[in-house]
């Protein structure tokens, strides 16, 4: 069997740290609860990897604030193998609470301080490795049992088991959330009011989702591309990458391969073919995708577009660069009373030039207005 590798970052022993306090408002007590969460959260994970290493895959074990990931990789499975990787977790989960359940408390009756130390660790023990276990088995993203909910459906409606199983995640962590505030345990209501909004924005992320995004070829194609982009040839990934659009019509990964080919065409100055690129993916962007976008538009001149979408890119990305293109967008349409407006923010959210900006001839045709004078009075 491979060598699994732990990584620890610090802020899990900050939050279980938290976690003991929280439930034992002792010194002794806090350092019983770290010590049962990392043994317990370390076992559940070592579930997930020992099983994906049976399997052929390698595996490394990551823990952090809020628990720990398996990150395997590999070959990829067969269904029924992904779900036996999956549901380990929790089975490891379960054969703590058995093995805990198995030690009586009456071993430790008569050793004094120590005895009670023993007996309240083996305690924790129990409630954490029932109770969590059971709660990780709550079909909600990205708990096990979210993950099972979609190795099934996947048997059954093949890709779309992704969107399903995100809009159940959603509405499950939605009533947790609700029920756990109702009775007055905000701490896993919190949790679970997490799980709603990164379900809902997986959800929307995922809505591009098709069977090409699940196919293996193509996804290593676009890891190629990524590797090649990463070391700087440009003109291997761009051939990965047009590879990748011939064989595919639409989906994440045809998004993506749209995006780094706009990217490589705007880096050599061809701002209309990334334009081009671009507009037939609008709907499905990224954050990234959607500022680089913002940028080509204005520079093909179709500035009702960069006008439509200046607030949104603006709330993506609060810097003068963003305010000041709006700006000059709303001067060519003559709209000078919010082309000063977009200046103001460009002041307020950088350290723009301004005297070099308002001289820009893409101000000429406010350049007279009432508005734009009284901007230039104040800070030309």
């Amino acid at each position: 069997m491979r060598k699994i590798p732990v990584k620890i970052a610090p802020s899990f022993f900050v939050m279980a740290a938290l976690l003991g306090f929280l439930n034992s408002y002792s010194l002794i007590g806090t350092i019983i609860w770290m010590f049962v969460i990392f043994i317990s959260v370390l076992f559940h994970e070592y579930g997930h990897a020992t099983f994906a290493t049976l399997f052929g895959q390698r595996a490394q074990i990551q823990l952090f604030a809020f628990g720990g990931l398996t990150l395997p990789q590999g070959k990829k499975l067969k269904g029924w193998q992904e779900f036996l990787v999956i549901a380990m977790g929790p089975g490891f989960g379960f054969l703590l609470y058995f093995a805990a359940s198995l030690i009586p408390l009456s071993w430790f009756a008569g050793m004094g301080a120590v005895g009670g130390y023993l007996s309240y660790t083996v305690v924790v023990t129990r409630f954490i490795n029932l109770f969590w276990t059971v709660i990780n088995l709550i079909p909600i993203l990205p708990l096990d049992g979210g993950h099972l909910l979609r190795v099934v459906l996947s048997g059954f409606i093949g890709h779309k088991a992704w969107k399903v199983s995100f809009v159940i995640s959603f509405v499950l962590a939605l009533a947790g959330c609700l029920f756990f505030f109702a009775i007055k345990q905000y701490f896993i209501g919190i949790v679970f009011l997490l799980f709603t909004f990164q379900s809902a924005e997986t959800l929307r992320q995922f809505r591009n989702f098709t069977k090409d995004d699940e196919n293996g070829n193509i996804k290593g194609q676009m890891e190629e591309a990524q590797k090649q982009l990463q070391h700087g040839d440009l003109e291997g990934a761009k051939k990965c990458l047009e590879n990748l659009l011939s064989s595919t019509s639409h989906g994440m990964i045809h998004t993506l391969a749209v995006e780094n080919l706009a990217k490589i065409a705007f880096h050599e100055d061809n701002k209309e073919k990334a334009y081009e690129l671009l507009k037939g993916e609008e709907k499905y962007l990224s954050a990234e995708g959607k500022i680089l976008f913002y940028q080509v538009c204005f520079y093909q001149k179709d500035y009702d577009r960069v006008i439509k979408l200046s607030g949104k890119i603006f709330e993506l990305e609060r810097t003068s660069e963003i305010a000041i293109i709006a700006a000059k967008a709303m001067s060519q349409e003559e709209k000078a009373k919010e082309s000063v407006a977009w200046l103001t923010a460009a002041k307020v959210f950088g350290e723009a030039d301004l005297k070099e900006i308002l001289g820009n001839a893409a101000f000429d045709k406010i350049r007279e207005s009432k508005e734009f004078q009284k901007f230039i009075t104040k800070n030309g």
